[in-house]
């Protein structure tokens, strides 16, 4: 069987979820069946250096010259021009579009030269989409459910991000499929045995690795540790903060504010963040919405008990409705703080939780399952178009 080259696009290798997954996807998709091409719209982020060395990237900001003058609309026709460009010249065989921006100029760009494709949701965005579209959102969305609509097969990461996609986008259900985000379980358990952070360790030590936005719900537990340390008196909680992100600023000053400077670290973005996951005694996730956290897989992989927020879409699905870690109620400080309480003062809990996680990740989660079964749906619509 000919190789068939598929060109995976998304706006940038930045440190988060969606694309650790695209490096999933570029790692594992087996080399006998398929030739991965990666498309950026900008050359950048920490991930770059983990791309396989037989993967081609290219980026629009580096094949195109932006006008001096950005008119409503301008940017989006030169991507939809030169997206569809690259397909001819590469000769690309399939594509798949992972996040919202980059469906939106796939769906565009694949009319004129008539190629199968996957358009891939990485967040359940029915509360946050105007927010997520941010200017002329009203125009993007409707250009963005005929993507959807045009796409051969739509794929969301979970149960609710499928759900998501019905209410925001009107997705065909039939062609509306779940392929879960991964883990290779073998690559976090050699990065986790690297060198731990030197943590106190009579301390109780809660990790939350991820970009510092609104979409993460930091401030929620912060104000959490403000009930904990100040209002609980548990002076021995260090809550430890793995990522960057425009709230930065804003988040410092509250915790400087709540007096928590030294129980709060802002640890910036952390190349390797599993000796943390590892050695954390909970890993909390204040999110007000997800599609499938990876880092969430990523930490019970690790073994760390979970707090996280029962927001629409992932943690309910992952943690199997509280069987494996707690679910609160989201944007509720006084909740995740009652749960982190809770989880400290039962370590049974805790070791239990661990255990079961863990082995839970690996059984479903694990890269080779679930990578196996976009190849599937990526044949199957080679296949549909001769």
């Amino acid at each position: 069987m000919t190789k068939k080259r598929v060109l995976f696009s998304i706006g940038s290798l930045g440190g988060g979820g969606a694309e650790r997954q695209v490096i999933q996807y570029l790692t594992h998709l087996d080399r006998s069946q398929f030739e991965p091409v990666l498309y950026l719209t900008k050359r950048e982020g920490p991930f770059l250096s983990e791309v396989p060395d037989d993967v081609p990237i290219a980026s629009f900001e580096e094949r195109v010259a932006l006008p001096r003058w950005n008119f409503p609309g301008a940017i989006y026709r030169l991507q939809v021009q030169d997206f569809r460009k690259f397909l001819v010249e590469q000769q690309i065989d399939l594509v798949c579009a992972v996040t919202i921006m980059n469906v939106l100029v796939a769906g565009e760009a694949i009319k004129a030269v008539n190629r199968p494709w996957l358009a891939v949701s990485m967040a359940d965005l029915r509360n946050e989409l105007k927010r997520e579209l941010g200017k002329f959102s009203t125009i993007k969305h409707r250009k963005l459910c005929r993507a959807f609509r045009a796409a051969d097969r739509v794929i969301a990461v979970s149960t609710g991000d499928r759900e998501g996609l019905f209410a925001c986008h009107n997705v065909d259900p039939e062609k509306t499929l779940i392929v879960p985000n991964s883990v290779d379980i073998e690559r976090v358990e050699t990065l986790a045995s690297e060198p731990s952070p030197n943590w106190d360790p009579h301390q109780f030590h809660i990790v939350l690795a991820g970009r510092l936005t609104h979409q993460k719900g930091h401030r929620f537990l912060i104000e959490a540790m403000d009930q904990i340390v100040h209002q609980q008196g548990m002076k021995q909680v260090q809550l430890h903060l793995l990522g960057q992100g425009e709230l930065e600023s804003d988040l410092k000053n509250m915790v400087s504010e709540r007096n928590l400077d030294d129980h709060i670290e802002f640890a910036g973005f952390i190349d390797n963040p599993f000796p943390y996951l590892k050695a954390a005694d909970l890993f909390c996730l204040p999110s007000l919405y997800e599609g499938m956290p990876l880092i969430l897989l990523e930490a019970m992989a690790c073994g760390v008990p979970i707090v996280a927020t029962d927001c629409p879409s992932g943690p309910r699905e992952l943690l199997e409705g509280g069987r494996y870690g707690r679910l609160v109620t989201p944007e509720c400080s006084g909740d995740l703080a009652n749960a982190i309480t809770e989880a400290i003062e039962n370590s049974a809990w805790r070791e239990e939780v661990s255990r079961s996680s863990k082995k839970h990740v690996a059984e479903k989660y694990e890269s080779n399952v679930t990578i196996r079964q976009l190849e599937n749906h990526l044949l199957k619509i080679a296949q549909s178009q001769g």
